[in-house]
């Protein structure tokens, strides 16, 4: 039993989450500011199929649950505020050198509703690499985080050749403020003893986020002394 010393503050370990990376940690806190405290049991089951040719797949599905409801150190809406802890699972797919995927997702302890999912997908065909990712999370109480986050976000590179590459990425916003938020392109070069990249990226932010502006990077590599790159070179900013 740990008592929170009023004199620390809480600076790191608002943003507490469940999923199944960390659901059998000893403590489920993000940051050092706060320790999770007495005892619980922590349960779940997977199971993954081997094929051939790095064909692979992979479930989890787990919960825990904590023995004593007092002082509960954990914030509302963090999936471990009740005694009974949200569900939390994982599936993964390699298929092969094609593509690989990755679902994780929390449910409700109640009535299994929705409280994050987050989707990974890449792909390779060829010279053309692609890929994106989809988050989606409901809003901590009483943290900095209060509002619904759900956000897209693609990307896709081309080899030319051996030593060059084109790529972009972009990230789309679902939330109540709808649209696009940032998007990216550039080229690069990796040489036998340097490499070289260009890129410029155009944020799309709301007033509370900052202002939108368009930036330039260059970045120079030296294989045996490291990389260098520039902060962002500004372009032009404006208010949402």
């Amino acid at each position: 039993n740990v008592n929170v010393d009023d004199d620390i503050p809480n600076e790191d370990s608002e943003d507490t989450v469940i999923d199944a990376m960390n659901l059998f940690e000893p403590n489920r806190f993000t940051g050092l500011d706060r320790i999770e405290d007495r005892s619980r049991a922590t349960y779940g089951l997977r199971t993954a199929l081997e094929g051939y040719n790095g064909y692979r797949g992979e479930v989890f599905f787990g919960q825990s649950y904590r023995f004593d409801s007092d002082d509960n150190p954990f914030t509302e809406g963090s999936g471990l505020d009740d005694k009974d802890s949200d569900y939390v699972g994982q599936v993964s797919a390699q298929l092969g050198s094609y593509m690989d995927g990755n679902y994780r997702f929390q449910l409700d302890n109640e009535d299994f509703s929705s409280q994050r999912h987050e989707v990974d997908l890449a792909s390779r065909l060829g010279p053309l690499s692609y890929g994106g990712r989809y988050f989606y999370g409901v809003g901590l109480e009483g943290t900095e985080v209060e509002e619904t986050r759900e956000q897209l976000t693609g990307y896709a590179s081309y080899n030319i050749n051996d030593a060059w590459t084109v790529f972009g990425t972009a990230r789309y916003d679902f939330g109540e403020q709808e649209g696009l938020r940032t998007a990216s392109y550039g080229l690069s070069y990796a040489g036998q003893c340097f490499s070289l990249a260009a890129s410029a990226q155009r944020t799309l932010t709301t007033d509370s986020s900052g202002d939108s502006g368009t930036e330039i990077f260059f970045r120079i590599g030296l294989k045996t002394l490291g990389e260098f790159e520039t902060s962002g070179l500004s372009v032009d900013g404006s208010e949402e």
